[in-house]
């Protein structure tokens, strides 16, 4: 055979898939010809095909140098060099093939993945380019829908995914994907669904397995979730997400040293690993552990899943150095009732730094203003002033290495002077002997609001208690249900008037006591130092710790605790017995 027929053959022999015939064959073209590129470039496609990637990417090299404008050799380049974790030069070579073939669907979702992380915004529009350019191609939808999962976008994410599988349905990895974002926009039943077509399509997917255990977990399904997690471990048992979530589980029925080791081995696994080493803070939160905890509960800055808002201020984070002479910015993350707890902190920063702005929300600047008068609160939105250092208020108790003995006591918050009285004097046309502030759900935004949140109806003993009257501080939606209290409940719904934590202090001012679930009522409550009961799930929130009927960080506060999951019978019951028997 001449030279054309023999690279015929080997052709052939590589497309049929027989890869150590092709590769003889090349080599025995390439001592006849050793500039061939196209030879060269085949037996560089060989090379990736086998994975040996250094050889892969010199071969790739020589072939695009040998012929410049050819796009694929470019293309295929790039594709060794990523996966040689040269990506910088793998986005160049990628630039360079569509230099020649500006929509090469391929190339462009190629480049697309490389950009992802990198440069999110650029790797949506070359994922939109390749999809533009070959609408049928399955592959592009599933760029695009990284891509947008990679913005946020997670609705969006879930269209491109099902774009893919209506054109490719056999695909496990986009199966899994669209329900870990099935899972993130909170429709879990579905997630399922897609994490048991994946497993169907490929049943040793360690990361599918892992993925229907946290989905099972979040539908409640506690046995069939620790089933699907010890699965995964026992196809990947080097798989940090199944460890994660194996403490998870571990976390959700109360074993919380399980739950430490769990998490501590995923950080073993992958010590950069953020969500683990979150909660691995959690549960040492919980037991109390908390010079261990703070370090690690300081790792939520760094989970995406939290969404905690980015502070790229030109000025350094306080890291608990000497503040003499410094000027510091304070701000809240989380939720309000985060930000009433460790608002105690704040008093304590004002005495060691020359001046302390504090950013807060609209319904918190009043309520704030009785903390320490050397403290100049901002407004929402408004720019901050000039300032050496900032911080968040949750960073605060690692700064002030807070333990069980040393939490800065309450109260710390006061109800205006001004708003109590009002209250106080529109208080007296109820002529109840006992008076009682009661919240029965929180925000449903938060993931487990579905275990702390209950119907109003449930609070049905609490009507048997002689000469009470309740006032409702029930907010959002819930609100609703002081339409129609259980029988025999004398319930006034006054919320109309509570236009911030400030009017809903100085009612609770005027009250004998609060009831509520695990919601910022509760720290407010506590912040002021009114007694409170606060009725628990099973698992429950690390600051309210395990097996407590106290509070560590509320002296006021007594804990009603479920002793049955998702009953809540036993702490309602407990909460109308102490009523009962109270002296007010």
């Amino acid at each position: 055979m001449n030279f054309d027929q023999e690279l015929g053959q080997a052709l052939k022999a590589h497309e049929a898939g027989r890869l150590a015939e092709a590769e003889a064959a090349y080599n025995r073209l390439l001592a006849l010809r050793p500039d061939h590129a196209r030879v060269i470039h085949m037996l560089g496609l060989i090379m990736l095909q086998t994975n040996r990637n250094e050889l892969a990417a010199k071969l790739l090299t020589r072939a695009a140098a040998l012929s410049p404008n050819t796009a694929d050799y470019h293309a295929n380049l790039g594709v060794a060099l990523e996966r040689l974790d040269l990506a910088e030069e793998a986005i160049a070579a990628y630039r360079q093939a569509l230099a020649i073939s500006p929509n090469d669907a391929v190339v462009l979702c190629n480049l697309s993945d490389a950009l992802r992380r990198s440069q999110p915004a650029q790797a949506l529009q070359f994922a939109r380019a390749a999809v533009r350019a070959l609408p049928q191609y399955f592959y592009a939808h599933h760029c695009l829908a990284k891509c947008l999962m990679s913005a946020g976008d997670v609705p969006r994410a879930v269209e491109a995914y099902r774009t893919t599988l209506r054109l490719k349905d056999d695909l496990p990895e986009v199966h899994n994907e669209l329900g870990d974002a099935l899972r993130r926009i909170g429709r879990s039943a579905e997630a399922i669904e897609e994490f048991h077509r994946a497993i169907h399509l490929q049943p040793d997917y360690a990361r599918a397995h892992s993925n229907l255990g946290a989905a099972l977990l979040e539908v409640d399904r506690l046995e069939d979730a620790e089933r699907s997690i010890r699965t995964a471990l026992s196809i990947d048992e080097s798989f940090p997400e199944a460890h994660t979530n194996l403490g998870n589980f571990f976390l959700a029925v109360s074993r919380h040293s399980e739950a430490i080791a769990a998490f501590r081995r995923a950080i073993e696994l992958r010590p950069d690993y953020a969500l683990a080493h979150h909660q691995l803070g959690w549960s040492l939160l919980l037991t109390g552990d908390y010079g261990a905890a703070w370090p690690e509960y300081e790792w939520r800055l760094k989970v995406p899943e939290f969404n905690i808002p980015r502070r790229d201020y030109p000025r350094p984070r306080w890291a608990g150095e000497d503040l003499s002479g410094k000027r510091i910015l304070l701000y809240g993350e989380q939720g309000r009732g985060d930000r009433i707890q460790f608002a105690r902190y704040v008093p304590l920063v004002a005495r060691r730094a020359a001046k302390v702005f504090l950013t807060c929300q609209a319904d918190l600047m009043r309520l704030y203003r009785g903390l320490d008068a050397a403290v100049e609160l901002i407004e929402p939105g408004a720019p901050p002033p000039e300032f050496d250092v900032h911080c968040s208020l949750a960073s605060l108790p690692m700064l002030f290495c807070t333990t069980l003995a040393t939490i800065p006591p309450a109260p710390y918050l006061h109800a205006d002077a001004a708003l109590s009285e009002q209250w106080r004097q529109r208080l007296q046309s109820v002529p109840a002997k006992i008076k009682i502030g009661l919240a029965w759900a929180g925000s449903p935004k938060n993931k487990l609001d579905r275990h702390r949140s209950i119907p109003l109806s449930a609070f049905a003993p609490l009507s048997q208690i002689p000469d009470a009257h309740f006032f409702s501080l029930q907010k959002g939606d819930a609100a609703q249900q002081s339409a129609a209290p259980p029988s025999g409940m004398a319930l006034t719904d006054w919320t109309a008037d509570l236009l911030d934590f400030a009017d809903t202090a100085a009612l609770i001012a005027n009250l004998d006591c609060v009831i509520t679930v695990d919601t910022a009522a509760a720290h407010l409550a506590g912040a002021l130092g009114k007694p409170c009961y606060v009725l628990l799930p099973t698992a429950c929130d690390w600051r309210w710790l395990e097996n407590r009927p106290d509070s560590a960080w509320y002296a006021s506060i007594r804990l009603l605790r479920q002793s049955t999951r998702q009953d809540w019978t036993a702490p309602v019951s407990q909460v109308a017995q102490a009523l009962a028997n109270a002296a007010f």
